[in-house]
C-alpha cells in the first residue's frame, strides 16, 4: 500500500510540474522591437559574428610571429690539436648569431597587417549578411500581419454573406443553393484565415531564430509602410562585398612582398673565446653574410604570388559588375513594382471597396442576384490581397536596393 500511495504521489508532484512548466512557456513574455532595435540584439547574439571576432583576434595575435626569430647557435671548436698531448692546439667556444637585413621584418609585417584587415573585413561582411536577413524577415513578418488582417475582414465579409443568402432563403426570394454555396465560402475563409495564423506564426519563428534571444519579439508595426519617395540607387563604394575583394587584392599584393623577403641576405655575428697550447684569454669574432645561393624556388613563389594577384583583380572585378548588374535589375524592378503600387493606390483599392460596399448592397436590397455579388465581392479581395503581396515585394527590393547603396 505504501509503494502504490508513494507512486501515485509520485505522479501527482510530475503531473503538476510539467503542468506549472506548459502554463510558463505559455506565458511567455513577448516584446515588440523596431527594425533597429532587432538588429543590435541580433548583432549582439549571432554565433557567426562571435566566430569572425575570434578569428580577427587570433590573426591580430599573429602580428608578433614577423619579428625575427633567428636561433643562436653555440658551439665549441678546435685546431691544430696534438692527438698525443690534446691541450695544445687551438680551443675555443663561442656563439653565432644571424640578424634580419634592415627592412625585412617591415615586409613580413605588411602581410600580417593585410590579413588582419581582411578579417576585419570578413567580420564587417558578416554583419552587412545579418542585417540584410533580419530586415528581410522582420518586413516578412509584419506582411503576415497584413495577411491575418485581410482573411479577418474575408471571414467577416464571408459570414455577412451567409446571413443575407439566408435572409433571401427564409423571404422565398432564391433557393436553398446560394446558402450552401455562400456557407462553403465562409468555412473557406476560415480555413485560409487559419492558414494566415500558420504563416504568421512560421514568419514569427525564423524572425526570432535570428535575433538567437531567449526572449521572444515581434515586430512594432503592424502593416507594411506606404511606398516612400523614392532616391537615386547605386553601389556604395563601401559595400562590404567589394571592401573583402580589394583587401583580398592588398593580401595578395602583400604576398609577393613576404616572398621577396626571402631574397634578402642575413647578417651572421659571432664571438669566441680560444685558449692557444693552454694560454687564455684570447678572443675571436666572426662577421658575414647569409645568402640565398639558389633563388629559383624562391622565384616561383613570387610568380606565383604574382598570378594570385592577378586573379584576385579579376575577382574584384567581376564582384564590381555583378554588383552593378544587381543595381539595374533591381532598379527595374523596383520602379516598375512602385508604378504598379500607384496604380494600384489611386485606381484599383477605391474601386475594390466600391465594389464590396455596392455589391453588397445591391444585394440587400434585391438589385442583384447571389452570383453578381459573389463576383463582385471577390474581385474586390483579391484586388486586395495583390496589394498586399505587391507592397511586400515592393519593400523587400526596397531593401535589397538600400543595403546595395549603403543606406541601412
Amino acid at each position: 500500500m505504501k509503494t502504490n500511495a508513494s507512486q501515485i504521489l509520485s505522479f501527482l508532484l510530475a503531473l503538476l510540474l510539467q503542468m506549472l512548466n506548459t502554463g510558463t512557456l505559455a506565458a511567455q513574455a513577448r516584446f515588440p522591437v523596431t527594425l533597429e532595435e532587432a538588429m543590435a540584439i541580433a548583432q549582439r547574439n549571432y554565433p557567426e559574428l562571435k566566430r569572425d571576432q575570434k578569428a580577427l583576434e587570433q590573426l591580430q595575435s599573429l602580428m608578433g610571429t614577423a619579428r625575427p626569430n633567428n636561433s643562436t647557435q653555440l658551439f665549441m671548436a678546435g685546431g691544430m690539436v696534438d692527438p698525443d698531448n690534446p691541450a695544445t692546439g687551438l680551443h675555443s667556444a663561442g656563439f653565432l648569431k644571424a640578424f634580419d637585413w634592415p627592412g625585412t621584418t617591415k615586409m613580413r609585417e605588411e602581410a600580417l597587417r593585410e590579413a588582419v584587415l581582411l578579417g576585419n573585413a570578413e567580420l564587417e561582411l558578416t554583419n552587412w549578411e545579418l542585417r540584410r536577413e533580419v530586415s528581410k524577415a522582420y518586413y516578412q513578418l509584419i506582411f503576415t500581419k497584413n495577411l491575418q488582417q485581410h482573411y479577418r475582414e474575408k471571414q467577416e465579409l464571408m459570414s455577412r454573406l451567409v446571413d443575407l443568402a439566408q435572409a433571401r432563403f427564409e423571404f422565398g426570394e432564391t433557393g436553398k443553393i446560394p446558402v450552401l454555396s455562400a456557407t462553403s465560402k465562409q468555412k473557406q475563409a476560415s480555413l485560409e484565415q487559419k492558414e494566415a495564423q500558420k504563416a504568421y506564426d512560421l514568419a514569427h519563428t525564423l524572425f526570432n531564430n535570428w535575433l538567437h534571444s531567449d526572449s521572444v519579439f515581434y515586430a512594432l508595426p503592424d502593416s507594411l509602410p506606404l511606398p516612400a519617395p523614392t532616391p537615386n540607387w547605386y553601389v556604395s563604394g563601401g559595400h562590404p562585398h567589394l571592401l573583402k575583394k580589394q583587401q583580398e587584392v592588398r593580401l595578395a599584393e602583400a604576398h609577393i612582398t613576404r616572398e621577396r623577403s626571402q631574397l634578402m641576405p642575413k647578417i651572421l655575428a659571432g664571438g669566441q673565446l680560444q685558449m692557444i697550447n693552454e694560454t687564455l684569454p684570447f678572443l675571436g669574432y666572426q662577421l658575414g653574410l647569409s645568402l640565398p645561393i639558389s633563388r629559383k624556388a624562391i622565384q616561383s613563389r613570387i610568380e606565383g604570388a604574382e598570378k594570385a594577384v592577378a586573379l584576385q583583380v579579376a575577382e574584384l572585378d567581376a564582384t564590381e559588375r555583378a554588383l552593378e548588374n544587381k543595381r539595374r535589375e533591381l532598379t527595374t524592378q523596383f520602379l516598375a513594382q512602385r508604378n504598379l503600387l500607384e496604380f494600384s493606390k489611386k485606381e484599383l483599392l477605391p474601386l475594390a471597396d466600391e465594389q464590396i460596399r455596392s455589391a453588397e448592397s445591391a444585394y440587400k436590397s434585391g438589385a442583384v442576384d447571389y452570383h453578381d455579388y459573389v463576383v463582385n465581392l471577390e474581385q474586390g479581395l483579391q484586388t486586395k490581397l495583390e496589394w498586399i503581396y505587391n507592397l511586400r515585394d515592393y519593400h523587400l527590393l526596397r531593401l535589397e536596393l538600400e543595403f546595395l547603396s549603403g543606406r541601412r
